[in-house]
């Protein structure tokens, strides 16, 4: 710029470096080296292979229709054993089951069981399959009036539907365990007969351009700090929930390799359940850690070139590592 000033005002002979005209010279030279790095990173971030910033990789990712996943939950099974004297107990479904306290986290690592158990009494066993992770919400329904087991379900409320289209709701808490997502509505003719839950389940699709009008589907979203969307339709694609209904979300928040643990690590029942105790857990595994910028760059591609079909032996191989829970596995 020295050089060209020369040329452009040759009247200009004192370019000495603590003169005025310099000092104003080598400011707007940083200002425009300043919005060059910036033109520059903009240009970065709009492809997923040189993208920096996780909150581009991921929403170049989903214009190539992939999906990163979350972060998985370990698992395993727990055995409980009622009291010599004890009568059968029941153990209800999302029963919490603890470890001894851990540093690292300030606190045990909870798992919750997966299914509703009946411990016979006088010593009785029974092996429950339990997850890791915790259950958020304070609404309790009793769904599966139906039917001859009806249970009860802890569900955090996310909002109530105004009737438009394209409606958005988020989880109030995470990491949220991937697969974890059930999306509730609630019956707006429960009580009119006998037999009916209080709410009603609709449907996760990867994408709600796949849904019809009618179709009773949401979408999820995870943005770069975890937080997840839920997404409804526009009543083209995906229908909308009726004005005035409550929306609510049965989820776990939880997941990671710290809930990858040697047998006999879970101990305890959080809230203790009379007559029955635990006796031994199994190994859990399988917790992984949500996919990783790196990794999320490396799979879109692959998931977009295959397109869901396979011809050749790179085609497998695409389509098996376009898998979140493959990818984490094999890293």
């Amino acid at each position: 710029m020295l050089d060209y000033a020369k040329t452009a005002f040759p009247e200009w002979t004192n370019q000495n470096p603590g003169s005025l005209e310099v000092m104003l010279l080598e400011s707007l030279a940083r200002e425009l080296d300043v919005l060059s790095y910036y033109g520059d990173r903009i240009v970065g971030e709009a492809y997923i292979g040189t993208a920096t910033q996780l909150s581009s990789v991921i929403q170049l990712a989903q214009l190539l229709g992939y999906t990163p996943g979350q972060a998985l939950a370990a698992t395993g099974t727990v055995t409980f054993q009622t009291a010599t004297t004890s009568s059968a107990v029941t153990i209800p479904l999302a029963t919490q089951v603890t470890t001894n306290y851990v540093s690292s986290i300030n606190g045990p690592i909870v798992f919750e069981t997966t299914q509703v158990a009946t411990v016979p009494g006088n010593g009785g066993t029974v092996v429950v399959p339990v997850v890791q992770g915790v259950t958020q919400g304070s609404a309790v329904f009793t769904i599966g009036n139906n039917t001859t087991a009806p249970f009860a379900i802890t569900t955090e409320l996310i909002g109530t539907s105004d009737g438009s289209q394209l409606q958005t709701f988020t989880l109030a808490n995470n990491p949220v365990v991937s697969g974890s997502i059930t999306i509730y509505v609630q019956n707006p003719t429960f009580g009119s007969t006998s037999g009916q839950d209080p709410i009603l389940p609709w449907n996760q699709v990867a994408s709600l351009q796949q849904s019809g009008s009618s179709d009773q589907a949401w979408a999820e979203t995870v943005d770069e700090n975890g937080i997840v969307s839920i997404h409804f339709g526009d009543g083209i694609n995906g229908a909308i929930p009726p004005a005035g209904l409550n929306i609510y979300a049965n989820y776990r928040v939880g997941g990671g390799t710290i809930g990858n643990l040697a047998a006999n690590s879970i101990v305890d029942i959080a809230s203790a359940i009379n007559g029955v105790a635990i006796s031994a857990s199994s190994a859990t595994s399988g917790g992984t850690a949500a996919e990783t910028i790196d990794q999320i760059r490396a799979n879109a591609p692959r998931a977009f070139t295959t397109q869901q079909r396979a011809v050749t032996l790179a085609d497998y191989g695409n389509l098996a590592m376009s898998l979140p829970i493959v990818s984490r596995l094999m890293r």
